[in-house]
């Protein structure tokens, strides 16, 4: 049951209390976002009866009641919060028995890539995964893989509060702008500098004007711009920052990692113990898509063919059709039926966040965070 009935107040206190939350990751933490209907959802435990949800709507409510001014709150409380999140991934790459993990797969990838056909063997992304399992477990009882994949999560989360905080924006500036009775009357700076009004009154005039004149013309494409330029390129490719170069070949694992946890987590919903229940978690792409974009290596993950061959593999440990239908054949069907699909969900999801990190949108061409990733025509 999805609440999304509650008062405008109740959206109110729960989006200004979001806003502080950010930066201290407890809305990413406790969110997960759907990337079609660009609205969050609660992860739930089993003692609630209800989800809430949070969206464009919901932040629009809240804009009529404190104004647009927390637009900019909320980015720079994400600016930050996306950077401590990417100095994190920083300090876990530069551990050694990681560091050494990942330089010797990407020596095997180089050396046996033509041999492999180009395509990344799912066998090894698991068999780097179990590697970084056996590290031994964090303090809160994870895993350092699932800690690198909470991180990724969590930055994804954040981009997708700012694309609702933007669509709500828009939507809120739409809505106020119908009381303006006619765009061809006189502007408010022109009245005011008619009646010879104070320079003051002439500025604030000009703000009025510019607020309301064209909402349309206002798009958030060069917010999301701020995001995908925030890091150096050159600071990245430092000797300092030289392990970041094989972040690439750690996506495989991060993402068998993901499809585990994601089967693990809906697997739980037809049970009665529901901790930390979820259905869907965009977040995990559009945080692989923004990494990719400022690492510059989209190139290199996509030479991998990762994708392509991991949801090849699922489909060919299908049993055959011809074998006996027991328990046992259904089972593994059902398995191997599931694992393809989530896989091609996350490719399907992942490249559509392609849309909002891809070159049209760097240059504020094509992509409109509060929009639809709607590519225009130069």
């Amino acid at each position: 049951v999805f609440n999304d009935t509650a008062t405008t107040e109740i959206y109110t206190q729960a989006f200004v209390g979001s806003v502080r939350c950010v930066q201290e990751t407890e809305f990413v933490a406790n969110y997960h976002q759907s990337l079609h209907t660009q609205v969050f959802f609660e992860i739930t435990e089993d003692t609630k009866k209800s989800i809430n949800v949070f969206g464009a709507t919901q932040a629009a409510n809240s804009f009529h009641t404190h104004g647009i001014g927390i637009y900019n709150t909320v980015l720079t409380a994400v600016f930050k919060m996306v950077s401590t999140k990417v100095n994190l991934i920083n300090q876990l790459l530069y551990e050694d028995y990681i560091s050494n993990l990942l330089y010797t797969e990407e020596k095997y990838w180089r050396d046996n890539k033509e041999k492999l056909g180009v395509k990344y063997p799912s066998e090894r992304a698991e068999e780097v995964a179990r590697k970084i399992i056996e590290i031994g477990v964090l303090q809160d009882g994870r895993t350092l893989l699932d800690k690198f994949r909470i991180v990724i999560s969590h930055i994804g989360n954040a981009l997708g509060f700012v694309a609702v905080i933007a669509s709500a924006n828009k939507r809120f500036l739409y809505d106020i702008h119908q009381f303006v009775v006619d765009e061809n009357e006189n502007k408010c700076e022109e009245l005011a500098r008619d009646s010879n009004q104070s320079p003051e009154t002439c500025t604030a005039s000009a703000l009025i004007d510019n607020l309301i004149g064209k909402p349309q013309e206002k798009n958030t494409a060069g917010d999301y711009k701020l995001f995908l330029n925030m890091f150096d390129e050159a600071a990245l490719k430092s000797e300092e920052c030289k392990h970041f170069e094989l972040f690439y070949i750690l996506i495989p694992a991060l993402t068998t990692a993901f499809v585990d946890s994601f089967m693990q987590a809906k697997n739980t919903l037809s049970t009665k113990n529901m901790t930390r229940v979820y259905f869907c978690d965009d977040g995990f792409a559009v945080g692989l898509a923004y990494l990719l974009r400022i690492l510059r290596q989209n190139d290199k993950f996509t030479g991998l063919n990762w994708f392509k061959s991991v949801i090849e593999k699922h489909a060919h440990d299908k049993p055959a059709k011809g074998q006996t239908q027991s328990a046992e054949f259904s089972m593994r069907m059902r398995k191997a039926e599931a694992y393809q699909k989530e896989f091609e969900w996350l490719f399907y999801s992942f490249v559509a966040c392609l849309l909002y990190t891809s070159d049209a949108a760097d240059e504020g061409l094509g992509v409109d965070l509060g929009g639809r990733s709607i590519i225009k025509n130069k």
